[in-house]
């Protein structure tokens, strides 16, 4: 039975015609000419002649494998080149079974994963965030301890997003080719914002209106300025958001004297609160059955909210200096978190 395309076993009457050319005192390339089979086949029959007595070979235990050594090369090769391409285009590529190349997929450390959501980064975001990395690396546990973070997130009413299917080997699961680019805000139909910090956070608010820097400094101004009047030595942390950015935003900060967190662009992986919002997310989509109207999401995403154990966020919180670590490991590059 042949090995693979291009190879096959010489028959016995033939290997009885090898060892007899032999024997008579014919060399192996002109008894390969003749024959039309390789020197090295007649090398192995002769060889095999003289050691056992015998020209066939022994007995194999196992099927013959039905994917070559190139075959196999040429399969890694299709999944680097591609890493969100369907089986069946990578089986066809090589011209063997959908099962065969996903075993030898398997055999050679690649499965089928869904992409890990990261933000995208152009060159630029990675020497940005790499600089902030070193500027923060210089903070001790006690600067984290007084920073208030805070974000908005929305939140899906039906179903979930659609999974990305990529091909990757264990530990490769952020590596830019396997990651699945995400966009802030990509889709839902409720909006929150909400504060967190060490030992306590603030109400979650439902933002029903577009998120401009007149509604952003009025949930500033109802929801974090009792907290920071209360307690003024705190650091207040926010992104480069239009709405939290825009000159009206930043003048009403320099009158409140709002001290603020450097941040760097798409950096959401060194926000905590970005864990807090997968938390709820999780909890919401254990619940059967799924909330049926924008109000009953609201009212669960409330409950969810008021019963998150607080040192859940404390212990998210005080994670902030690995994710820095995290981040200079990386470069500047997506990290784990």
């Amino acid at each position: 039975m042949p090995r693979h395309a291009g190879c096959y076993e010489v028959d016995l009457f033939t290997r009885g015609r090898v060892v007899g050319r032999h024997e008579r005192g014919e060399s192996i390339r002109s008894i390969a000419k003749d024959l039309s089979i390789s020197k090295s086949a007649v090398h192995g029959i002769v060889s095999r002649f003289r050691q056992r007595g015998v020209s066939k070979t022994v007995k194999r235990s196992g099927r013959l494998p039905l994917i070559t050594t190139r075959a196999s090369r040429l399969l890694v090769r299709s999944v680097l080149k591609s890493r969100r391409s369907r089986l069946v285009d990578i089986a066809k590529s090589i011209g063997v079974s959908s099962q065969t190349a996903r075993r030898e997929l398997h055999k050679l450390g690649y499965h089928g994963r869904v992409a890990k959501r990261k933000p995208y980064l152009t060159e630029v975001h990675i020497r940005k965030r790499w600089k902030w990395a070193q500027e923060m690396s210089k903070k001790d546990d006690q600067y984290w301890e007084n920073v208030i973070f805070s974000d908005e997130s929305k939140f899906e009413l039906f179903g979930s997003k659609r999974r990305v299917i990529v091909w990757r080997r264990p530990g490769e699961e952020y590596h830019p080719s396997c990651l699945r680019g995400s966009m802030k805000f990509g889709g839902g139909s409720v909006m929150v914002w909400a504060a967190i910090w060490i030992s306590g956070r603030s109400e979650l608010v439902f933002v029903e209106d577009k998120l401009n820097s007149d509604k952003y400094i009025e949930i500033l101004e109802n929801y974090l300025m009792p907290i920071i009047r209360n307690d003024m030595d705190v650091i207040f942390q926010d992104d480069g958001a239009p709405c939290h950015s825009s000159k009206k935003t930043k003048k009403w900060k320099m009158k409140q004297l709002l001290p603020g967190l450097p941040w760097a662009p798409q950096i959401p992986d060194m926000n905590p609160i970005e864990h807090v919002w997968d938390y709820l997310d999780r909890e919401l989509r254990k619940q059967h059955p799924a909330p049926s109207s924008k109000e009953d999401l609201k009212s669960r995403l409330k409950i969810i909210w008021e019963q998150l154990d607080q040192s859940i966020i404390d212990k998210m919180i005080l994670s902030m200096p690995n994710r820095v670590a995290a981040l200079r490991k990386a470069h500047g590059g997506p990290t784990r978190y």
